[in-house]
């Protein structure tokens, strides 16, 4: 059966090889009804189903009858009766039409013209010529010409009505190759006049009659295309139109047709986009117009990239590019390296043997004898070869000429670095603006200035790869009622992604299949298993776990895997090698793996990375001693042979995107205690220490619906500890204490005494924190007992630390000095470093409290010598101002104020808004010392808005004395009073020393009145 839709819709019952023969019948399918509509729509989607939700809306547009469904049942019964009972077949809620390529002759036209193609690019003009003429000889009309008001039939007419153009085009390029001129310029004239704006059918016509020897004319029709453009455009011909007229003023030689042997090159691609600088190079490198003196090395270049980067585009244009410097002409070749079965040499050579009519090998010869003639062939002539999609040096070292005055162009996913005195182009994915332009040529200009950043947003989402952007560009040409949204909201889900970059031939999840195949089985699982690592980049050692490898086979897999080009490296070499998967391979890497690895190897390898990233974590981490202890056991797992001591202090901020990765990947694997003990690892680790909030937050998201899939009380008592955590370090104490209140209750339920010690720790730190130093006093003590009962030394030095400060707020200096010397020996004891650095600091500050600078000096500088040995900037920002503020009581500020600079510095780049304000409030202090109470005041204020906006009463309070002290310099004591009486009045509340301390701070700043309330010092 022959189905016609290259013009109004026809079907025949009989024909030979899909040719209608005279004696075929019409097939009565109906008028202009709904039956034959939906036959028309089947056929426009002749390779795959076709909903009925779609088929609904082609038919009724946006108001269907409620029948519609039942309606379509109808005509497809009809439609069996006509064309029999099994050409129409139902899907689940779609049908089809079962019509192979050769019954449809739109799919017969396209496979005519990619053989026109193939012959046109092999140099092959006559069966080109033919495959082209038979294509077009199908056309009888408009296609789906009776179904003018059918949106998606309109829409795939002017796909198929452009794509006749291009092959009209092709079909004048190989009859001009021919020197058919006098017969091609009527049908030219014809095509030029109908399609007055595409200047390559008058740029054909005038090289047609130019070789006609009527020159005159050819120049005649330039200037009257010319007028055209000029009159309806405002706009003079594009460059190849304006170079022909050039050359024709001039008599130009190589406008007559080659004598020498024709160019092979496929046709340019006209929206080609970018690569300006590739081009640059390879030009650089084979543009030579005579050999370089001293060298006979014939000039290669090696264009090397992932699948879909665009390489044979980029080899093509650059060719193009260079015919002048290889008047021999330019031999194309496709060597199929990623294919199952790559072109072998000895088939290469006797094809381009036959090209270059050389002379017929001897029967038997072998593939050095063979190799020998092609370079005799080419021996005289400089020739430009292009080698595409090569698969090995091996493979291509025979093809390379012998004469120095030819040229190489090699394309090969891999670098072929064993080639000689071969330059390298490394191709890259298209930059944001690149692949926008890409998408603007395709699917036009209009549509990207409308939604911008939804461009943007799909180039993002196609990962730069050419390959992606051009066929996101076709989908959205040929479906002009799209939004550019519409796309992004179907590329976002990456289980559809690949489903979407599909369109005719065009296709990213084969393109990414070809390189899969060539792989081993062990390269293979390798890069199923590292999709699972996320889009962010992953270290060597996370594959070792990963992979259930030692690290140097781990290594070798990865850079095997780099060559093949389904890797990226990112940076480092060896052991610290980085790496990360293009998204479009990872996104195919992972379809793989839902497919082959069964859940429990999943789970298996995920849990294995998990292991290694906390025991790797807490290998290398400085543990931040500000930061709160551990509400949350680890499980007990045994390690992988990570190598620790190989990895140095910059480890951390390498890795953090990839663990917050890997939390996320944990909770959706299921593993919910990795995943809390992970996340709460980075806490301590990584988070807390950079005041990365952002990442701490996605963790703890990540690990809340595990929690929530879980329906675990144990799982949500973790979460609310990390929300505790979290909001602590972020100084959102109020949310802090709620969250730590609620875990509380949660582990006293469960009888979890690890959990209860530490939240009690938390619990009570926040409170200190708030000055509510009489409510963290039973916290801390109750948690230090039950730590030590659970052998937690860590959490028995927080507990210290904590009753320490505590003590020291409310002036029980002796009782604060045995607890914090006892934090200062646990934090030793666990070896945890700046914990007892802090703890050392502590013991400082409850001297400079008494007044003894002196010790205070000697502690706090001890603490701040300790603290510069370390990485760890947090920390030597709390040792500095302890430290700077002893030297505001000496009287030596202006030492104190180069110590406090970088303090505020640093605080500032961390987002620790505590740290901040309490530099600011130290620098005002210096300010006061130095007798500038201007200055004093500004940096005052500046810390007492954060104070206000953390709610933190008692540091607020602080401020105001001395802004009180301020005042009372400025403008005289009565002045200060009102903010002494608002910061005493907290003092009194809480407890704190100041409170008794107010006299002697009236008197330093000479107002000796009376304040009648009590009494004001830090």
């Amino acid at each position: 059966m022959e189905f016609r839709i290259l013009g109004p819709l026809a079907v025949s019952d009989g024909g030979t090889n899909g040719v209608p023969d005279r004696d075929d019948r019409d097939v009565d399918i109906g008028g202009a009804g709904k039956p034959r509509l939906l036959l028309a729509l089947l056929l426009s989607r002749a390779r795959s189903p076709a909903p009925i939700e779609w088929l609904t809306g082609a038919m009724w547009g946006d108001h269907p009858p409620p029948s519609a469904r039942r309606n379509i049942q109808l005509y497809v019964y009809r439609l069996r009766r006509v064309l029999g009972p099994d050409r129409i077949l139902g899907h689940r809620d779609a049908y089809s039409v079962d019509a192979s390529d050769e019954e449809v002759d739109a799919l017969r036209f396209r496979r005519l013209t990619g053989e026109g193609d193939a012959a046109l690019a092999e140099g092959d003009h006559r069966r080109a010529a033919e495959r082209f003429k038979e294509a077009l000889a199908l056309w009888r009309g408009e296609p789906y010409g009776d179904f003018p008001e059918c949106v998606p039939l309109a829409f795939e007419a002017h796909r198929l009505a452009q794509l006749r153009i291009a092959v009209q085009e092709r079909r004048a390029e190989a009859e001009l190759a021919l020197g058919r001129c006098t017969t091609l310029i009527p049908d030219l004239s014809e095509l030029a006049s109908r399609h007055s704006l595409n200047e390559r059918f008058s740029a054909q016509l005038m090289l047609a009659l130019y070789r006609a020897g009527r020159r005159g004319e050819a120049l005649e029709t330039f200037q009257r295309i010319r007028g055209e453009l000029v009159a309806e455009l405002g706009l003079e011909p594009g460059a190849e139109l304006r170079e022909l007229h050039r050359r024709m003023l001039a008599d130009d030689v190589r406008l007559q047709p080659h004598s020498g042997p024709p160019s092979r090159l496929p046709p340019d691609i006209g929206d080609f986009v970018g690569r300006d600088d590739d081009l640059i190079l390879i030009e650089k490198h084979l543009s030579a117009r005579e050999p370089r003196a001293g060298t006979s090395a014939v000039p290669v270049v090696v264009v090397s990239g992932q699948g879909g980067v665009g390489k044979s585009a980029l080899a093509v244009r650059a060719a193009h590019r260079l015919r002048q410097s290889y008047p021999g002409g330019a031999l194309y070749i496709r060597l199929r390296g990623t294919e199952e079965q790559p072109l072998p040499p000895m088939e290469a050579l006797e094809r381009l043997l036959r090209v270059l009519d050389a002379d017929a090998p001897a029967d038997g010869a072998g593939l050095d004898e063979m190799a020998g003639l092609f370079r005799q062939a080419l021996h005289g002539r400089r020739m430009l070869v292009v080698l595409d999609d090569a698969a090995s040096v091996e493979q291509v070292r025979p093809l390379i000429p012998g004469d120095h005055g030819c040229g190489v162009i090699v394309t090969s996913r891999r670098r072929l670095a064993g080639l000689p005195s071969a330059g390298q182009v490394e191709m890259r994915v298209l930059s944001e603006a690149e692949g926008v332009r890409l998408l603007s040529r395709v699917a036009g200009h209009e549509r990207m200035r409308a939604e911008p950043d939804e461009a943007a947003e799909v180039v993002r989402l196609c990962a730069g790869l050419p390959l992606a952007v051009r066929i996101a560009a076709a989908r959205l040409a040929t479906r002009p009622y799209w939004a550019i949204s519409d796309l992004v909201g179907r590329l976002a889900d990456e289980r559809r992604r690949l489903d979407e970059l599909a369109v005719d031939d065009l296709d990213v999840r084969a393109s990414v299949a070809l390189g899969y195949r060539g792989l081993t089985a062990d390269q293979r699982r390798a890069l199923r298993l590292i999709s699972l690592l996320g889009s962010s980049g992953f270290a060597t050692w996370a594959v070792a776990a990963l992979l259930g490898l030692p690290s140097d086979r781990a290594l070798e897999l990865v850079e095997e895997l780099v060559d093949h080009r389904l890797l990226e490296v990112v940076c480092g070499r060896g052991p610290d090698l980085r790496c990360r998967t293009h998204d479009l391979v990872r996104v195919y890497a992972a379809e793989r793996a839902a497919a082959v690895e069964p859940p429990e190897r999943i789970a298996a390898a995920v849990e294995r990375v998990t292991v290694a990233s906390l025991r790797m974590t807490g290998a290398m981490s400085a543990r931040l001693p500000l930061a709160l202890p551990r509400t949350h056991r680890p499980p007990e797992q045994a390690g992988h042979g990570e190598p620790e001591a190989a990895l140095g202090p910059g480890w951390f901020a390498a890795e953090e995107e990839f663990l917050v990765g890997l939390v996320e990947r944990a909770a959706q694997t299921g593993l919910d205690e990795l995943a809390y003990a992970l996340t709460e690892a980075l806490v301590h680790a990584l988070f807390a220490v950079g005041n990365r909030f952002d990442l701490w937050n996605r963790a703890l998201d990540a690990a809340h619906a595990a929690a929530k899939a879980a329906r675990s009380h144990r799982a949500e008592a973790a979460v609310e500890s990390g929300l505790g955590q979290l909001r602590y370090c972020e100084d959102r104490f109020a949310d802090a204490k709620r969250h730590f209140g609620r875990a509380l209750l949660l582990y006293r339920e469960l009888g979890d005494a690890y959990g209860e010690a530490n939240t009690l720790n938390g619990l009570g730190t926040v409170h200190k924190e708030l000055g509510e130093h009489r409510e963290a006093i039973p916290l801390l003590t109750r948690s230090r007992r039950m730590c030590r009962e659970l052998g937690d030394g860590e959490g028995v030095a927080h507990a210290l630390y904590g009753l320490g400060v505590a003590f020291r707020e409310l002036g029980a200096d002796r009782r604060a000095l045995g607890r914090l010397g006892l934090a200062a020996r646990a934090f030793r004891l666990v070896g945890h470093q700046p914990g007892e650095i802090i703890a050392v600091r502590g013991i400082g500050l409850v001297f400079r409290a008494r007044g003894d600078l002196a010790r205070a000096e000697e502690w706090c500088a001890e603490a701040h010598r300790r603290a510069a040995g370390l990485t760890d900037r947090h920390l030597r920002c709390y040792t500095g101002q302890a430290l700077a503020k002893v030297w505001l009581r000496t009287g030596r500020t202006a030492e104190a104020e180069r110590l406090l600079a970088p303090t505020l510095e640093t605080s500032a780049e961390l987002g620790d808004r505590f740290g901040t304000a309490l530099a600011l409030r130290t620098i005002g202090e210096a300010h006061l010392a130095a007798g500038r109470p201007g200055p004093a005041l500004d940096h005052l204020h500046l810390a007492m808005a954060t104070w206000e906006d953390m709610e933190h009463d008692l540091w607020a309070a602080r401020t105001r004395r001395d802004m009180g002290a301020a005042r009372a310099l400025l403008d005289g004591c009565a002045a200060a009073h009102d903010v002494w009486r608002s910061a005493l009045r907290v003092f009194t509340r809480t407890g704190v020393r100041e409170a008794g301390e107010l006299t002697a701070w009236r008197r330093r700043w000479g107002c000796e009145c009376d304040l009648s309330d009590a009494h004001v010092e830090r």
